[in-house]
Formats: structure tokens, sequence, C-alpha cells
């Protein structure tokens, strides 16, 4: 039984729809809470993350000196801005009361799932936006001489896994997306089997 005021009981879902074994209800409602408290845990995360690099940006772009710092500064001004946009355009839809019928829980889990993809794709753009972020870093902390050159090599070295993470996030990402994108249809199909059960 769910402790929170606007997350219903599921427990006797799995008697509401018993003709797709493919979606366990039971396990979807069990879900359907987690992701209740991580998507506010996620959002807030990344709210004060995104807000304090904004401000803390735009007070060094205020104290910058040289073109390679000023150029950093308003990249990741733009970039922490993005993530702003982006911690509440992923999550589109997916906020709602998960309602007082299955069909409304399944059609709430249709959106999460979507919203999951959104997030995997922005990401994707993140990480493409990353790249340059970790070329002006190099760039400027070699031009104004903040590492020594017996560092120099742990940075390089930094810079090659951040570069290659970057790169093959959005390769890696794809089974997730699948899988979501698999979910999705599964639901959507259970959802309009509801529809008509509504119906007759």
């Amino acid at each position: 039984m769910s402790n929170q005021p606007d997350m219903p009981d599921w427990d006797d879902l799995q008697d509401l729809w018993q003709d797709t074994p493919e979606v366990d209800m039971s396990k979807l409602a069990s879900h359907a809470r987690f992701v209740w408290w991580r998507m506010r845990f996620n959002f807030a995360f990344e709210l004060l993350a995104c807000a304090g690099g904004l401000a803390f940006m735009i007070w060094d772009l205020w104290h910058a000196e040289g073109w390679i710092r000023i150029l950093f500064d308003i990249f990741f001004i733009l970039f922490c801005s993005g993530g702003l946009w982006a911690a509440f355009y992923v999550r589109r839809g997916a906020w709602g009361d998960p309602g007082e019928t299955a069909l409304s829980l399944v059609e709430l889990q249709i959106k999460r799932a979507q919203s999951s993809i959104r997030y995997v794709q922005v990401n994707n753009w993140g990480c493409l936006a990353g790249v340059p972020i970790i070329v002006m870093t190099y760039l400027m902390v070699h031009q104004q001489g903040l590492i020594t050159d017996e560092k120099s090599l742990v940075l390089n070295i930094l810079m090659g896994i951040g570069i290659a993470t970057f790169t093959l996030f959005p390769i890696l990402s794809r089974p997730y997306v699948k899988s979501k994108r698999d979910l999705v249809g599964k639901l959507e199909l259970m959802a309009e089997h509801l529809r008509q059960q509504d119906v007759d």
C-alpha cells in the first residue's frame, strides 16, 4: 500500500487485466511508485546543478580575461541554460497522478517511458556539446599555464577519457532506448485493450 496521497493502491490491478501476461501489472504499479520518487530526486539535483553552474559561469564571465576563457564561459552558460530547459522538457506529461484505474496507470507509464527516451536523446546532444567544452578546457588550462608539464600527461589522459565517454554514450545507449520503445509498444497495446474493455 502506498503512503503517498497521490499514489493510489494498485494491489488489485492484477485482477483487472489478465489477458496480457507480457506486462505484470503488480510490477508496473511498484515501478510507478519508484519512478515517482526517482523523478523528483533527479529533477531537484539537475535544477540545482544547472542553476549553480549558470550562476558561477555568469560570475566568472564578469571577471574573465582572454578569449578562450570568455568563450568557455559563454558556451557553458548556454550549456547550463539548455540543461535547465531539458530538465522540464524531458519530463513533460510524466509527472501526473496515476489515477484510480488500470488504464490511467498504463497511460502514465507510457508517458514515463517516452520521457526516458527523451532523457537519453537530450543526453546524447549534451555529449555532443561536451566535446567542445573539453577542448576549450584543455586550451584554457594550457594557455593560462594552470598545469605543470609533469601533470600534462594526466590531463591528456583525462581529456581523452572524457571525449571517448561522450562519443560512446550515444552508441551504448541504443539498446536502452530500444527496450523503452518496445515497452511503449506493449503498453500502448495494453491501453487499447483496456479502452475496449471499458467500451464493452
